[in-house]
């Protein structure tokens, strides 16, 4: 044999040997080793418990809301973005859109302020950016703080 075989002949052989030893010799039988008793099998199904109604608690309502989208208005290509505010408070939000048609992308940013709401109506604010097309591709965020 040359040096390189049992190079790697010997750890391989070795590792089989100890890995052998350690396999317990119970672990072949389905029979279970002395000294562990099996689990006792219940002769009555258990007592269903009515499951306890926990109030859950109310989830903060978004505040803003937006819509977007492209649109032909008064002659322009535009995308837009429309922000409602259902809460008491108003909220400053800032926009970032990336627009991509058939001609190349465009870049926005905004800051947009959108007032509150009055007692059972909303408030609305649109902002919009002009586009070569009407139409393409969109991605925009937002992050609209109360003030």
């Amino acid at each position: 044999m040359t040096k390189q075989f049992r190079c790697l002949i010997g750890p391989a052989l070795l590792m089989a040997v100890i890995g052998t030893a350690l396999v317990p010799a119970h672990a072949e039988d389905d029979e279970m080793p002395e000294g562990q008793i099996p689990p006792v099998i219940q002769e009555e199904p258990l007592k269903q418990q009515e499951p306890v109604k926990q109030q859950e608690p109310e989830k903060p309502k978004e505040c803003v809301t937006e819509t977007s989208g492209f649109r032909h208005l008064n002659g322009m290509n535009q995308f837009y973005v429309e922000l409602t505010n259902s809460c008491d408070r108003p909220h400053v939000c800032v926009l970032k859109a990336y627009v991509v048609g058939s001609e190349g992308g465009k870049t926005g940013r905004a800051t947009v302020r959108v007032a509150a709401a009055s007692k059972g109506q909303t408030a609305h604010q649109t902002w919009f950016m002009r586009t070569t097309e009407n139409g393409g591709m969109a991605t925009f965020s937002r992050s609209c703080k109360p003030r």
